[in-house]
């Protein structure tokens, strides 16, 4: 009798462990296919990109920039992936916020995205912004525990302050509408630090945490745009990965500041964070 209950308490305790597993998720500006990028030309940049992405086992992964000739080539070297998203203009042409996600562990359920201006129902520039900026989003479910995470992608952009004020203010009525008790994480290329008066927007509200500041260990914290420079060391991220914090607990934050012989895969580093999906006890807290 007592062997049947260690048996039992055994496959109990395999069962949530495997349940309550941590995913990898990452942000990623893959900075995209110019061909003025003298010594960082894609074609050249496309397999140590892969190589990181593969060495850091990313569960899912959201990109900014990427243009669709990237995204091919990306899904064609690592074929675990899928991908969803759409490009700022609408027309699959440009670049998109698209996000990757591993196949054998997550089930895609729904997806969608909306543009960040007036009309975010129509492909359309808002406000002051220099350039058109879409949010890509998905809900995804994780294939063994059954649990449900929706994902955020999008690019704000880099000129305008007005369209960044109601970008993140567009998002965050987004979030609460379309995820609503969900587990749900916002990541980008926000194109502003921490510092930033539209980085507080988000990041003291009451759905959002900045990954960072609920993370139990941080590797590394400094800044995420490089230039293609590997001598470059900015103080701030404008790379950010927010999560609702009451659902998602993050057990490591980092920036991944890896270089092949002295290149770069991209202007960007990836920010990562590893994260897990809270009991009913852990959301009370």
């Amino acid at each position: 009798m007592m062997r049947k209950y260690i048996v039992l308490f055994s496959l109990t305790l395999c069962s949530f462990f495997s349940f309550a597993q941590s995913f990898k998720l990452a942000t990623y500006n893959l900075r995209y296919d110019n061909p003025k990028d003298t010594g960082n030309l894609w074609i050249n940049r496309k397999e140590i990109m892969t190589d990181l992405i593969k060495k850091q086992d990313f569960d899912i992964f959201s990109t900014q920039e990427a243009k669709p000739n990237q995204l091919k080539d990306l899904i064609e070297k690592m074929s675990v992936y899928a991908w969803s998203g759409v490009d700022k203009e609408g027309n699959g042409t440009d670049e998109f916020c698209a996000i990757f996600y591993k196949k054998e562990r997550f089930e895609l359920v729904d997806k969608g995205h909306f543009w960040l201006s007036e009309t975010p129902e129509k492909a359309s520039k808002g406000w002051d912004a220099k350039y058109k900026r879409v949010c890509s989003w998905i809900l995804l479910k994780e294939i063994a525990s059954q649990k449900t995470l929706y994902v955020f992608d999008t690019h704000f952009d880099h000129k305008g302050m007005l369209a960044q004020t109601n970008s993140a203010k567009l998002l965050l009525t987004k979030i609460a509408t379309l995820a609503q008790d969900n587990a749900a994480v916002l990541c980008g290329d926000f194109n502003f630090d921490r510092t930033s008066s539209n980085y507080k927007i988000l990041s003291k509200s009451a759905i959002l945490k900045d990954a960072i500041k609920v993370a139990k260990k941080v590797t590394s914290s400094a800044g995420s745009y490089n230039g293609f420079n590997i001598n470059s060391n900015p103080e701030s991220p404008i790379d950010h990965i927010f999560v609702t914090a009451d659902k998602i607990g993050v057990n490591r934050y980092s920036i991944i500041k890896d270089d092949y012989s002295g290149k770069l895969p991209s202007d960007h580093y990836p920010v990562v964070a590893e994260m897990f999906f809270k009991s009913a006890n852990q959301s009370k807290k």
